[in-house]
């Protein structure tokens, strides 16, 4: 979202975390201090209009660095 800019940055976040309570990829309750904010397809990968809203979605800090540059989460539990 570093795009975005006072306002409109703060009316995207809302908008992100009334969608978002839990984390896509783990479960674990979002707050502010673990949250994080994922592009599902990287920046890298698409250089350009990456901080779209359809492109952004909140997660934990965790799965997000653990996703990286990848478009999808590795395993990030096991259902044993």
């Amino acid at each position: 979202m570093n795009g975005l800019k006072g306002a409109k940055r703060k009316q995207a976040r809302a908008k992100l975390m009334r969608k978002y309570q839990n984390c896509p990829y783990c479960g674990c309750v979002l707050t502010k201090e673990n949250r994080s904010i994922d592009h599902m397809i990287p920046k890298v990968l698409l250089r350009k209009g990456a901080n779209d809203m359809q492109n952004l979605k909140l997660c934990c800090k965790a799965c997000n660095a653990k996703k990286g540059e990848r478009t999808t989460v590795p395993a990030l539990r096991s259902n044993a």
